[in-house]
This record gives C-alpha cells, sequence and structure tokens, in this order.
C-alpha cells in the first residue's frame, strides 16, 4: 500500500465534512490491487447494480483532486437520492390513488403491496373483480378476469385476517384439463403479519391452479383457494405446500385452515 492511498484513507475525514451532500455514512473506502483504482461507494437500496460505485483512477490520487472529485461524485449523488424520494412518493400516491375501490385495503397496505411487486416501480392497479359489486361466483370471476395478467388478489375473511396473492400468469383454465401452471416472479402475502411468502423452488410447475370451479388458488394442495360462494360457505382453505410459509400456513396455523371470505378483489397489475 503506497502512501498516496494511505493519504487517500485520511482523506475520509474530509469526506464526513460533506456527508450532508451524501445523506448517509453507510460508504465505503477500498483500493482494488488488480486494476489499480481506487473504489469510493455508497450503498443504498435506491441504487441497483454497482451504480453507486465510483473508480477513481490512480493518476487522480492527489488529495485535492480526490476531495474535489468525491464532492461532485456525492453532489449527484445526492441528486439521485432526491430524485428517488420524489418517485417514492409519486408511486405511493399511485398505489393509494388506482386502489381507491377497495372496500377494506388501508393506505400502508396499498403502499407496501406495490412495494412487494417492484420496489422501484411505479404500479398502477386497476379493479377487474370484487366480490361487493360481482357476487362471489368463481365464474363471475373468470369472467371478469381470464387473460388479463399480471394480478393481484387480496383477501379479508370473517376473522379479519387479510393476504393474498400476485401472479404474472393469467387464471384461463387449460384446454388440456391440467390446469397447474408456472408463473415466475410469482408470490402470496399476509397484510396482517406483514409477511411475503416465494414460492419453493421445486414446486415451479404447480405455482397456480387454474380452475372453473374455483376462484384464484395458489400453490400445489392448495397453498390458498378460493371457493365457488366463497362468502356463504368455508370451503376456502390454505395448507401449508407450495410456498416458503416456514412451519406454517399462509393464516398461521400449521394444520389446514378453513376460512370463510367476506370479500375479495381482484386487480390488473400495471408496471410503469
Amino acid at each position: 500500500m503506497d502512501e498516496n492511498f494511505l493519504m487517500f484513507k485520511n482523506s475520509e475525514k474530509f469526506i464526513k465534512k460533506i456527508k450532508t451532500f451524501i445523506q448517509s455514512e453507510n460508504y465505503s473506502i477500498v483500493f482494488d490491487e488488480e486494476e489499480n483504482v481506487i473504489i469510493f461507494e455508497i450503498k443504498n437500496d435506491i441504487f441497483e447494480n454497482d451504480a453507486a460505485k465510483i473508480k477513481i483512477p490512480e493518476h487522480e490520487r492527489d488529495l485535492n483532486t480526490q476531495v474535489e472529485s468525491l464532492t461532485k461524485i456525492v453532489s449527484e449523488l445526492r441528486k439521485e437520492m432526491q430524485a428517488f424520494k420524489i418517485k417514492e412518493k409519486d408511486k405511493d400516491e399511485v398505489a393509494i390513488k388506482s386502489f381507491q375501490g377497495s372496500s377494506f385495503l388501508k393506505d400502508d397496505e396499498k403502499k407496501i403491496i406495490s412495494k412487494w411487486i417492484h420496489p422501484n416501480k411505479i404500479i398502477r392497479f386497476n379493479m377487474l373483480f370484487s366480490t361487493d359489486k360481482d357476487g362471489d361466483s368463481s365464474s363471475q370471476f373468470h369472467y371478469d378476469c381470464d387473460g388479463i395478467f399480471p394480478t393481484v388478489t387480496v383477501v379479508l375473511d370473517t376473522s379479519g385476517r387479510r393476504f393474498g396473492g400476485y401472479s404474472m400468469q393469467n387464471w384461463c383454465p387449460s384446454p388440456s384439463g391440467d390446469n397447474y401452471s408456472r408463473a415466475p416472479e410469482l408470490f402470496i402475502f399476509s397484510l396482517t403479519n406483514n409477511q411475503k411468502f416465494e414460492l419453493n423452488d421445486q414446486f415451479n410447475e404447480n405455482a397456480i391452479y387454474r380452475s372453473s370451479s374455483y376462484g384464484p388458488t395458489f400453490g400445489d394442495g392448495y397453498d390458498f383457494c378460493i371457493a365457488n360462494q366463497c362468502k356463504s360457505n368455508t370451503s376456502s382453505y390454505c395448507n401449508k405446500s407450495a410456498y416458503n410459509t416456514g412451519n406454517n400456513n399462509l393464516l398461521g396455523g400449521n394444520k389446514t385452515t378453513k376460512f370463510q371470505v367476506t370479500t375479495y378483489e381482484v386487480y390488473q397489475v400495471i408496471l410503469e
């Protein structure tokens, strides 16, 4: 390690003086001996890949030049972070507004669903189906939703539990009769417990079940299934199966849990 680099490391005190530009102390300074460069990195969730990783070539190791370069760098990063905050606010407002037709979702739940689908994109939600206005027959669900994707389903049961699932696959039953289907990037979730559950890789072929006899149904066995006429019976159920819900199923029990639906809603997901 040469003296110039040691001097560069000492310049951290200068960086701390301008940390108001960075708006974060979560940064690092390292020396890449293979590429013979100094790397200044700010670690923040808003930066994808290596967007915040800055390489400073060897010939710029004069301390004054380094500090000047870093001041410029963190100023640009500050602008990016401010732009992100504006976008984040816009994204939350869009999610809340486009979920406006929901009869039970809270604003915080609307925002968390949007973030679970994609943390960095503005997402709009277009209501396709609601038991409050369309009834609770599985045939009506399929009439309103088949062929449209991706979708998110949200459920409120008579015990007050709030949960749902996201699917990139459409809900059309298969002509071959094999109604299980792959569905990339899907997940199920509990709004009550603020938990998101990814699909277990070994069940990729059985991500969702598309049957004209059922409403939205996720997983092999099933992780949750909305029955026909779901508001007037307890035939809907959750069963630990294809998703990584730990030792419990989606609703928290370690055995099959039957439930009665108060209402459920299905939305088309539009990513901008």
